[in-house]
């Protein structure tokens, strides 16, 4: 039996195509999630999508003691869980104390990974040295270089894909704008879509406040789609109408002028539906810098930069072919050969 462990939003999405095939095939894997109140997005997507997982554990937060503290009540938890089903690998996007659990038993460790740094030139994320080194086999988009995997796993134990991880689920759906037209949005305005960084994420080291300065500064409708809860979004954009967490976001970024996005994941899935994205991560990893040659991304770090990026780009779509023609590669069944399965 596999084991998926979804630990994060993305990993609901992007795994959840894997687990279908297996559940067709009559080979349904154990899954796994983790809730809290900081984390629930998952428990959403998990209900919204129909998917079955056992929540263990939660998500420790932004202090590093709380995180600790979480992290080894939820091996704890796991340990107790998976010592009594036989399993025959784990599949996850880097998860520490999945990865950490089934290496202790013996358990191979398959690690989806499209962050191991926050760049070139940059070291390894806390995550990617608590998990890569654990790996049986890595497989990971064409963006990242093979080269920081193969200290840990030779050459045949690291396979690359030829798309970005949201690929994989954004070629199965369809843009659908009834949502949108039943927001409380002024038809007169343009729309930007907005999600703030993962602000308690290890490898998020600036404090980005000037962000929620420059959008308030902006004559527009603000969508904003929270990541780890609505009241803050709320305190820092009173002018903004705040989405529910799980909406699946095919239903309003296609539909957005900008996105403005602090995070990795939606920033491709906008740039998928040909609408201009503007990052302000504190960091450009490696997919980012690939959105940003093919220009399907811009970069603002100051509140003037994000100002003047509005009036420029909101006025035009991008050519996201670039991304489109990548869903001829996210074949499933391939991964699951990939994975060993």
């Amino acid at each position: 039996m596999l084991w998926f462990d979804l630990g994060t939003p993305k990993s609901v999405l992007f795994f959840k195509p894997l687990i279908e095939r297996l559940t067709e095939r009559g080979d349904a894997p154990l899954v796994t999630s983790r809730g809290g109140a900081a984390y629930g997005e998952i428990a959403t997507l998990l209900d919204v999508h129909d998917m079955d997982a056992v929540s263990v554990g939660e998500y420790g937060g932004d202090s590093l003691v709380v995180k600790l503290e979480a992290s080894l009540t939820r091996q704890r938890r796991l340990l107790d869980l998976i010592g009594g089903n036989r399993i025959d690998r784990l599949v996850c996007l880097c998860n520490v104390d999945s990865c950490r659990v089934a290496f202790g038993l013996g358990i191979p460790v398959v690690n989806f990974c499209d962050l191991p740094t926050r760049g070139d030139g940059e070291p390894l994320t806390a995550v990617a040295r608590l998990t890569l080194p654990l790996s049986a086999k890595i497989l990971h988009p064409f963006v990242v270089p093979q080269t920081i995997f193969t200290p840990f796993l030779g050459r045949d134990d690291v396979v690359r894909y030829d798309f970005l991880d949201p690929i994989l689920y954004l070629r199965n759906q369809t843009p659908n704008r009834t949502l949108v037209d039943e927001l409380p949005l002024d038809a007169t305005k343009k729309t930007v879509c907005f999600r703030e960084e993962e602000e308690m994420a290890s490898y998020v080291k600036q404090d980005q406040s000037w962000v929620f300065d420059a959008l308030n500064g902006i004559d527009a409708n603000i969508i904003a789609i929270p990541r780890y809860g609505s009241d803050r979004i709320r305190q820092l954009l009173p002018g903004a109408v705040v989405m529910d967490q799980g909406v699946e976001l095919s239903a309003v970024l296609p539909f957005a002028d900008l996105m403005v996005g602090g995070g990795g994941t939606i920033n491709i899935e906008a740039a998928y539906w040909g609408t201009p994205v503007v990052s302000t991560r504190s960091f450009i990893s490696h997919y980012d810098r690939y959105l940003i040659a093919h220009g399907l991304m811009h970069h603002a770090r100051t509140p003037d930069q994000l100002k003047r990026l509005y009036e420029t780009l909101s006025d035009q779509r991008t050519n996201p072919s670039i991304l489109t023609e990548q869903s001829n590669h996210a074949n499933v069944e391939w991964l699951l050969q990939s994975m060993g399965e």
